[in-house]
């Protein structure tokens, strides 16, 4: 497994999602694949969706997922093993936890470390120091795990064997009033960002959904198809709801028939209310019939990632 997210505080459902569609704008590498996502409802039950397929694309969520005020994700490459909930234990009780490679790797005793972490958590008995003791028992275990419970610290550390990989990643942010928010990531590469720095940019986009901390990246996304406008020069332009409205372009492959084209490209100058106010930090693939850009079910078309000015 390539990533685990946990959020908690305000729309932490959506702040989940959002970042782990950063990752899969962002990275190359095993994601759009397997997911699970669960969220604490109104009610103060967990709700599970999972999809084999798509990743954010693949999920199927109700309305109301958003709101939730606790989340968690883990998601990879495609076709995981049966029952994928196996990834993400949580009790409604104490909360949940999630991770990457294979946090449901079996202690001496055979118990999956997450689920003995998830205990630990119940009883009151986890902290810092003793979820990396937890993660120690094995000499090769292979897992990394975020323990995020109703309320207090977050919690996040990697087993020994996984610290010696050169490809992971971790951000940890915890604000005022529980707010917190963890990203584990391995083996998911962009072409600026490896490691805690990609970790930190998908997270940043996690916080500034919950608590309007502006990210170093801004998420940009299509509500609906866009029609392409001919100019001398390459822009996209957003709303203030950082909606795609639309792109103006001078290459005349955007005004043939073409049934997928990039829409948004690399390092695009990104337009709002008669400024500049970005660049494109990843690309955006969508079909194009009579000049209107109709984005697909993947993730790459549902938006893009831009690097708000200063850059």
């Amino acid at each position: 497994m390539t990533i685990g997210i946990a959020t908690r505080g305000p729309q932490a459902g959506l702040a989940a999602w959002r970042a782990l569609l950063a990752a899969e704008l962002l990275g190359r590498g095993e994601i759009g694949g397997f997911c699970v996502f669960v969220w604490r409802d109104a009610s103060g039950r967990f709700q599970y969706a999972t999809t084999r397929r798509g990743g954010t694309a693949g999920l199927v969520l109700p309305g109301d997922f958003a709101l939730a005020t606790l989340a968690g994700l883990i998601s990879s490459g495609p076709d995981r093993p049966e029952p994928l909930t196996q990834f993400l234990p949580c009790d409604d009780r104490i909360g949940l936890v999630t991770g990457h490679r294979l946090p449901s790797s079996p202690l001496g005793d055979g118990t999956p470390v997450n689920r003995a972490a998830l205990a630990a958590m119940g009883a009151g008995d986890l902290d810092q120091a003793g979820l990396q003791a937890l993660l120690a028992q094995g000499s090769a275990m292979d897992a990394g795990l975020i323990c995020m419970s109703l309320a207090g610290p977050a919690l996040i550390a990697n087993a020994p064997r996984v610290e010696t990989r050169d490809d992971h990643g971790r951000y940890l942010w915890q604000g005022a009033d529980d707010a917190a928010c963890a990203v584990l990531l391995n083996s998911i590469f962009s072409a600026r960002l490896v490691g805690d720095t990609l970790a930190a940019a998908v997270g940043a986009v996690a916080v500034e959904t919950m608590v309007g901390a502006a990210a170093p990246m801004g998420l940009a996304r299509f509500a609906a198809p866009v029609r392409v406008q001919a100019a001398d020069h390459e822009a996209v332009m957003i709303n203030g709801a950082d909606e795609i409205v639309s792109v103006r372009s001078a290459d005349p492959a955007y005004f043939g028939p073409k049934p997928r084209i990039t829409v948004v490209y690399a390092n695009m100058p990104v337009w709002r209310d008669g400024r500049c106010i970005g660049r494109a930090a990843s690309e955006v693939f969508a079909d194009l019939r009579h000049g209107v850009l109709r984005p697909d079910g993947h993730a790459a078309a549902q938006g893009f990632l831009f690097h708000r000015i200063p850059f």
